[in-house]
């Protein structure tokens, strides 16, 4: 979710911003739903939030590919991998807190404690126990974009030092197959919850990530043609959704283990690092479309973090106003200014102090290369 001009994909902010346009759709349509007394719309494959919060981890992992298989072309120097690691957690950590302060002020009020601080703290909330919370219920993704921050680059260098030319690969690989097949063995015998355990635990969703790690990894360094973007993006549009309407098509395979441990997140992901790749040759757009695409897209991250806390703490002040009726109207009005206040206040000041990933970034090979992708 980069801020940085250098380099940028405008085709990439298109697709974040379609990701949080999703996540925002699924999630207040349910709020405004059960507010205004309607049945709220399905969870689980049909709710557009799914496919959003799966952009979002394609788009991550293609962004942080490029610049680990980056550091991963240099001579291996620790230093690049801390600075790495610091500019990832400083891009992230600090909004989070301030949104983990927010969510305890509202389970506070609301007289709530079902929740355990320390593992918010330090982002094992969901890592091996199934996440049902309604505390802070977005913190889930981040946990898993976290702990693949931490965890890929770690088995990335230690596959490149006993295979030099293919570890790389074999590392993208392992995470590729490893959640794939602890997925289908938490549902087959252990009988993890679909969407609190499948979807929602650390190790079974790092493949989400490395779907986008894998695109950047077969396209680094290779320009694709306007057809070969267009084909990319016209298979992740059919991919994407197809766990909403592939039961209509195939309800014998839609019942097996396979497919409802894998199907969904399989083709979801797969689907998702195609759009992404397809995206890339969208440099800019119209000003009618680019001006709240860009919006969208700045204040994405901000926007996850918040709009679930800041719509349950309107509905808490309109019910004390008796305006309840109007919270699906405001809610998203509330949440937006305090997105933009977030992203004005703390993210871009501590990204703008963050260390540069690469030195020499006047070198034109790597100049080179961060025009064809920016740094998130």
């Amino acid at each position: 979710m980069s801020h940085e001009a250098n380099g940028r994909i405008f085709g990439l902010d298109v697709v974040r911003a379609a990701a949080i346009l999703l996540v925002l759709i699924g999630h207040y349509s349910v709020g405004g739903a059960i507010i205004w007394g309607f049945t709220p719309p399905p969870f689980g494959v049909l709710n557009p939030g799914f496919y959003g919060v799966e952009i979002f981890f394609a788009l991550s992992g293609y962004l942080i590919g490029n610049i680990l298989l980056e550091i991963a072309e240099r001579p291996f120097a620790l230093d690049l991998l801390r600075r790495f690691w610091a500019r990832r957690w400083l891009r992230t950590i600090p909004c989070y807190l301030v949104a983990l302060c927010i969510s305890v002020a509202i389970a506070r009020i609301d007289g709530g404690s079902n929740f355990k601080l320390l593992q918010f703290l330090t982002l094992t909330q969901n890592f091996a126990t199934q996440f049902k919370l309604e505390f802070f219920s977005v913190s889930w993704s981040l946990t898993v974009e976290e702990w693949f921050y931490l965890l890929f680059p770690i088995a990335l260098f230690g596959a490149l030092a006993v295979l030099p030319r293919k570890g790389a690969l074999v590392a993208i690989i392992a995470f590729l197959i490893v959640p794939a097949s602890l997925r289908y063995l938490g549902w087959h015998w252990f009988a993890l919850d679909w969407s609190a355990g499948l979807r929602k635990m650390v190790p079974l969703q790092l493949d989400a990530i490395a779907y986008g790690t894998l695109a950047a990894y077969l396209t680094r360094g290779i320009s694709l043609s306007v057809r070969a973007n267009a084909i990319c993006s016209l298979a992740g549009a059919i991919i994407l959704p197809l766990p909403a309407w592939f039961p209509l098509v195939a309800e014998h395979l839609a019942s097996s283990d396979i497919w409802i441990s894998n199907g969904a997140f399989v083709t979801s992901a797969l689907g998702s690092a195609l759009l992404v790749v397809g995206s890339t040759r969208l440099k800019s757009g119209h000003y009618a479309f680019k001006a709240p695409v860009m919006y969208l897209s700045r204040h994405a991250y901000t926007l996850y973090l918040l709009h679930v806390q800041v719509f349950g703490l309107t509905a808490h002040a309109m019910l004390l106003a008796g305006a309840y009726a109007l919270t699906p109207v405001i809610g998203p009005v509330v949440g937006f200014a305090a997105a933009v206040a977030l992203t004005r206040f703390v993210e871009i000041p501590i990204m703008n102090a963050r260390p540069k990933q690469f030195l020499d970034q006047s070198n034109d090979r790597v100049a080179a290369r961060l025009i064809q992708v920016p740094q998130a």
